[in-house]
């Protein structure tokens, strides 16, 4: 408190004490791992993505071939 008196914190709580109390606060951003497979399943990267961001990766791994074509990256990525 304002005259450097301990306070009890417990589950978040305290009781006021007569003198004034200055609260700070500490803020960390939500963050996201984001885990990258190829067709088989196989993990191909993993990326950490701050919520409101839109994850990217790299170009695909996968080479075309005669089932496959790729056009570009999967469009279903979307804003996490």
């Amino acid at each position: 408190d304002a005259e450097d008196n301990p306070i009890a914190v417990t589950d978040n709580t305290f009781i006021m004490p007569a003198s004034d109390v200055a609260v700070n606060a500490v803020f960390e951003p939500d963050l996201y791992t984001v885990t990258w497979k190829n067709d088989d399943g196989a993990v191909i990267d993993t990326t950490q993505v701050l919520y409101g961001s839109t994850p990217s990766h790299a170009s695909p791994v996968k080479e075309s071939d005669e089932e496959y074509r790729c056009e570009g990256g999967y469009a279903g990525v979307v804003r996490l």
